[in-house]
């Protein structure tokens, strides 16, 4: 039987086994975590930074077609106008670029205008402007900037070319002192050069079987909304019979030579005056019944809405002036009558009748009589 002595000695050996592990287990705890942290790479990988850059994603090139716009010069060449800004992280070496312009001509054909660089530097957020050359077809319909670099496709924008427009106002061929001449209109704001010339035949089409000159060509530049004068001398042996003024685009070599360029032609009457597209073929009086007839002649393809106005020169009174909207049809003939039988007219009145267009108020045709 153990006594009280043996028993407190062994309460006191495992009180003292107790402290020896309480102070030890620690310290085998806080060794450990130092040789972790002072060996951090038995532990965890580590990059190098050099090593960490390569693994980075590098910046792509970025540079877009803030604006672009064409336009004509007072010499009636076409331009093209573009703004350019670096949208990227990188400066770019335009002398790497590539701006290559393109035009589409009404039959879907393209053609290639120009591929061109430039030795500069274009840093992040910076824009850049310029002007190239368009050398524009007759029957260019769209204009397209692609931008590359280093072979790769950046940015493309793609514009509407405006059409080509213009029309022979007035003509005149003299005979007598063998020369002709020509009014031309440009119908648009951009500068048009223009070829004008005369021919034997009486189509207004641009190609005429058999048509040939008879008369020198004469070129100059129509400004935008603007008139110019044509003018040349005739070919004595072959100025004889019906014949036509025409004008035409002066096309840029770039353009296929199979590529239409007519704008406009005028048949000369046999007084040697112009006969416009739309015009007064015939206009009388009858007497018996006080009216007017006038009879219109459309030589357009295309419909066209005039407004006719007769009114006398003398002794107006009121409702002697007629106003009469119509349309003609294409290559078609109308009549328009006037009637004044409520009217007293002196003989000698003269009448005359206008034909303007409908919607711009142009005249284009005009004509007197004297009233019986």
């Amino acid at each position: 039987m153990k006594t009280r002595h043996s028993l407190k000695q062994n309460y006191l050996l495992h009180f003292l086994i107790a402290v020896v592990a309480c102070l030890w287990l620690p310290g085998i705890a806080f060794s450990s975590t130092l040789e972790k942290i002072q060996n951090p790479g038995s532990a965890i990988t580590q990059l190098q930074p050099q090593q960490a850059l390569e693994k980075m994603p590098k910046p792509k090139p970025a540079l877009k077609i803030q604006t672009l716009r064409l336009e004509t010069e007072p010499n009636g060449s076409w331009t093209y106008f573009y703004e350019v800004k670096n949208t990227g992280l990188v400066s770019l070496n335009l002398n790497e670029a590539r701006f290559k312009a393109f035009q589409t001509l009404a039959d879907t054909g393209e053609i290639a205008i120009h591929e061109v660089h430039y030795a500069t530097t274009l840093a992040p957020g910076r824009m850049s402007t310029g002007r190239e050359p368009m050398n524009r077809c007759f029957s260019a319909r769209k204009f397209r900037l692609e931008i590359w670099y280093k072979g790769q496709k950046l940015d493309s924008r793609t514009l509407q070319v405006p059409a080509l427009k213009a029309e022979i106002v007035t003509a005149k061929i003299d005979q007598k002192k063998k020369t002709w001449f020509a009014d031309i209109e440009n119908l648009t704001a951009h500068a048009c050069k223009v070829s004008a010339q005369p021919f034997s035949g009486t189509s207004l089409g641009s190609k005429v079987p058999h048509s040939q000159a008879v008369g020198t060509e004469f070129s100059q530049v129509v400004p935008g909304n603007g008139k110019a004068k044509f003018m040349g001398t005739l070919t004595t042996s072959q100025a004889t019979g019906a014949l036509v003024i025409k004008a035409k685009y002066d096309n840029p070599n770039c353009c296929p030579a199979r590529e239409e360029n007519f704008l406009d032609a005028m048949e000369i009457a046999d007084d040697g005056l112009g006969i416009p597209d739309v015009f007064i073929q015939d206009l009388t009086w009858d007497q018996a019944t006080k009216r007017w007839t006038a009879v219109l002649k459309n030589q357009n393809n295309a419909p066209v809405n005039v407004v006719v106005t007769g009114y006398v020169l003398e002794n107006a009174m009121p409702g002697t002036t007629i106003h009469t909207p119509v349309e003609i049809s294409a290559n078609g003939t109308i009549q328009v009558v006037g009637n004044y039988w409520t009217f007293n007219l002196a003989a000698g009145t003269r009448l005359k009748v206008n034909v303007r267009v409908k919607l711009s108020n142009k005249l284009i045709d005009s004509k007197v009589i004297v009233l019986n």
